[in-house]
């Protein structure tokens, strides 16, 4: 796969590594993206610490993942979803700004997007609700 995005893509540097020791410089990055990958972080904190530590001052990050109820993920086997107060507290203790949350496509795929640094945008309050989601 990173070859193809590689290929398709030469103005863009890609590396392969673990979220929790992303092989990235401090503050290299201006924005950070994971897809449906963040459930099976083996640290959630530790991960979107790496994250925050390669950003540019102001970088965003992008989470695009699963985050439905307990028994989805039981059955498709998988490790328990984050869902919005989780992440509100990692990306919060973290250091994190501007944290917005909004379903895409279903409403168990959950895309978190936040700032590094002081948030500048138009604030819109981080949303509130049930744990699994």
């Amino acid at each position: 796969m990173i070859e193809t995005a590689r290929a398709l893509s030469p103005g863009i540097t890609f590396y392969v590594g673990g979220a929790e020791d992303v092989p990235v410089l401090s503050g290299e990055a201006a924005v950070v993206t994971s897809t449906i990958s963040f459930h099976h972080w083996t640290d959630r904190e530790r991960g979107v610490r790496e994250a925050y530590r390669i950003l540019r001052p102001e970088g965003h990050l992008v989470l695009v993942d699963l985050a439905g109820p307990p028994w989805l993920a039981r059955i498709l086997g998988d490790p328990p979803y984050g869902g919005i107060k989780e992440r509100n507290e990692i990306l919060g203790r973290v250091g994190f700004t501007g944290i917005h949350h909004e379903s895409v496509v279903h409403p168990y795929l959950l895309r978190t997007s936040a700032e590094k640094g002081p948030y500048r945008g138009i604030s819109r309050p981080a949303a509130t609700g049930e744990d699994h989601r």
